[in-house]
């Protein structure tokens, strides 16, 4: 049996004393605020969305709050995806679901590139994820609509698109 905490056995060495200095701090995890309620609508963005949704008739979508890191990765991610480069593109995307997984506007503009790459599939089931995430954005959840239909369209789908259509519309 093991003597109580704190008690010293006979012949035993004492027990190392450790200063405060040479323990590392412990940092709490740091945590994004909730988003704002549904019936209340996310705050306006000083600047446009940097690049034109998939479909030309579809307006930009008011943005949610995003981290700086995630804004930069966005910023990245575009000028990747108009230099044609998809892949870079999309491993930028993805490290910003990383770091953002609650971000319904990365999860749409990973779908987007995906769509581009001819992914069809992995692009409906990100633009899927996108509308869970999405809450009261309206509009985002439109768009990723549009961009399922597309995707089932290119699969064959024609009854799947016009169903997706039709659930853009009610948006």
């Amino acid at each position: 049996a093991l003597p109580p905490a704190g008690v010293r056995q006979p012949g035993a060495p004492p027990a190392p004393v450790i200063s405060r200095s040479e323990v590392p701090p412990v940092s709490a995890p740091s945590r994004q605020p909730l988003p704002s309620a549904p019936n209340t609508p996310p705050p306006a963005e000083a600047s446009p969305p940097l690049f034109a949704p998939p479909l030309d008739s579809v307006p930009p979508a008011a943005p949610a709050p995003r981290p700086p890191a995630v804004v930069a990765l966005l910023d990245s991610a575009g000028r990747q995806e108009q230099s044609g480069q998809l892949e870079s593109a999309a491993a930028t995307l993805e490290r910003a679901v990383r770091v953002d997984p609650r971000n319904a506007m990365v999860w749409y503009r990973l779908a987007r590139v995906r769509l581009t790459q001819g992914q069809w599939q992995a692009a409906a089931n990100l633009a899927a994820k996108s509308n869970s995430l999405a809450g009261g954005e309206a509009e985002l959840q439109r768009r990723n609509w549009l961009l399922i239909a597309e995707a089932r369209e290119r699969q064959g789908d024609n009854k799947g698109a016009r169903a997706a259509r039709a659930r853009a519309a009610e948006q």
